[in-house]
């Protein structure tokens, strides 16, 4: 037997239990979270720092892959060096509302001064957002010739191509700095190097760097930074040694655990002196082996002067035969 039940609702008064259903629109639109003020005016001009409407259209299409998803806002189009701002297309599940509001003439007694009417519109799908900060931005001079073979490159000016010569390297790394700098602004900030000794008014006609550095044409999309942990090596030690003529102390850091790779002496096929000892080096660890095995080394090249490395290999325990072949034998590096 199934039981039902049934609520009644007095007259005049109104079911608050349940919210009312309204249809939404399957309409797909496509969000850009742009990191700037956009006008009415100025949304062909956002559009373009994003690369186009094509970029975008690419980057939302159903099918498009991650590397299409990328999207780059470049707030300096005009400046080839310049570091765009990186971007993702991200699912969301967002409904775009259409929100009207119709202004009152008078002011209500409760404060009121308009009437709010909201519509959803569709659904947003995707959003692109610009989650990352700007990479430091550096520019380079325009006037020199590489920044000049760059926007010929870009523009794909044939002439400037052909008629560009590497400049001649001059040893002008600092120049005289003729950018006016405010005399209230503290030297440190303008990143101009200042004379210890040098004047208030000499502060201010100091030098300035002409490395002509320029930026990679590739930045990284890492924008995290990872968890390094460095830690310093234990076997790491400090070894400090001085100079004999100067009396100069020098310090540096060496590894007490490396690997020393001695190997036996080698010789050419056509030397006509062989060696008859090994190297001093590899003399010095000859206490650190078995006797035995050396001797039974000796023995083997009294019955063969002459052995294949994989047939003497092939004579001795495996984990001490490339350690002692280096204290009996001499390699030759070339034959017929």
């Amino acid at each position: 037997m199934q039981s039902t039940s049934t609520a009644h609702i007095a007259s005049g008064a109104e079911d608050d239990s349940q919210a009312p259903a309204y249809i939404l629109p399957q309409t797909p639109f496509y969000s850009i979270e742009y990191p700037g003020y956009v006008r009415p005016t100025s949304v062909a001009l956002a559009v373009s720092n994003l690369g186009g409407q094509s970029a975008l259209d690419n980057a939302f299409k159903r099918a498009a892959s991650k590397t299409e998803t990328l999207i780059e806002l470049k707030l300096r189009p005009d400046q080839p060096f310049a570091h765009p701002i990186p971007g993702d297309v991200v699912p969301t599940n967002n409904i775009l509302l259409k929100v009207v509001k119709k202004r009152r003439k008078h002011r209500m007694e409760d404060g009121a001064i308009g009437e709010y009417t909201i519509e959803a519109v569709g659904v947003i799908p995707k959003t692109a957002r610009f989650r990352s900060i700007a990479d430091y931005q550096y520019q380079p001079n325009m006037n020199d010739p590489v920044s000049k073979l760059r926007v010929a490159m870009d523009n794909m000016d044939v002439d400037a191509l052909q008629s560009y010569v590497i400049p001649e390297e001059k040893a002008d790394y600092t120049v005289p700095n003729e950018e006016n700098v405010h005399v209230n602004l503290d030297p440190e900030l303008t990143g101009i190097p200042v004379p210890q000794n040098a004047t208030e008014n000499e502060s201010c006609l100091s030098v300035r760097s002409n490395l002509r550095l320029f930026p990679p044409p590739l930045f990284s999309r890492q924008n995290i930074p990872q968890a390094y942990n460095f830690r310093s090596n234990t076997a790491s030690m400090v070894s400090t040694t001085v100079d004999e003529e100067t009396g100069e102390e020098k310090k540096r850091l060496i590894n007490r655990m490396r690997w020393k790779g001695y190997g036996p002496a080698s010789i050419m096929f056509s030397d006509a002196n062989v060696p008859e000892k090994p190297p001093q080096v590899v003399e010095e660890g000859r206490q650190y082996i078995d006797k035995n095995i050396l001797k039974k080394l000796e023995d083997l090249f009294v019955q063969r002067p002459v052995w294949t490395r994989m047939s003497l290999f092939n004579q001795l325990p495996p984990n001490e035969s490339r350690e002692v072949l280096k204290y009996m034998d001499y390699t030759i590096l070339e034959r017929d």
